[in-house]
């Protein structure tokens, strides 16, 4: 489980320099001007690389035991969730069974 909770870590720091280096940050340290053009450049792309990793890394932290991790990341999820919900909804159609599953197996 050590291994996996380095993996959050490093994870969730590299989250945070990503962060910092298209909004800028007072804690952190400045990234140089290439750096910083190239992620605001490419921040939609950086934000849907860590939503797609959300679930496993909310699994993650389950297992290797780090509730605090846990609660991170699932809240973190809930804005997606929300956004599929409300396509659906949106939608007017009537979800089948396995629909139904494949969104319970989501959460």
């Amino acid at each position: 489980h050590k291994a996996l909770r380095m993996l959050l870590l490093l994870v969730g720091q590299l989250e945070k320099l990503v962060f910092s280096a298209y909004e800028g940050s007072v804690v952190l340290p400045g990234c140089s001007i290439g750096s910083c053009k190239f992620f605001r450049a490419n921040r939609k792309v950086c934000d849907d690389w860590f939503v797609r990793l959300r679930k496993a890394l909310t699994r993650a932290s389950i297992i290797s035991g780090a509730p605090h991790n846990v609660l991170e990341h699932a809240l973190r999820r809930l804005p997606e969730l929300l956004r599929s919900a409300a396509k659906v909804q949106a939608s007017g159609k009537d979800l089948t069974g396995r629909e139904v599953s494949r969104i319970r197996a989501e959460m």
